[in-house]
């Protein structure tokens, strides 16, 4: 959920897709769960290709990702951290 809609993530995710080379690390935003979202579209030169690539980024960055593909819970931010 994003932006207190359950439809803006989906609005976010395609404003990323069409915007993320102006948003530095874009390649950071995950789905909810800690996933890479399906059919990661790099949005840009300088933003890893596809969602293999991301995932190893993330590794040499530090975050730990499961067998399944996905970050630490620990390690997401999450809305909530906004509201302190």
């Amino acid at each position: 959920m994003a932006a207190g809609s359950p439809a803006g993530a989906q609005a976010v995710g395609q404003w990323l897709r069409r915007n993320g080379d102006r948003v530095p690390h874009v390649y950071r935003v995950l789905t909810a769960d800690g996933f890479v979202a399906d059919g990661f579209v790099p949005a840009g030169p300088d933003v890893p290709d596809g969602e293999v690539e991301v995932r190893r980024v993330l590794r040499d960055e530090g975050i730990r990702i499961d067998a399944r593909g996905r970050a630490a819970a620990s390690q997401r931010f999450r809305s909530e951290h906004w509201e302190h």
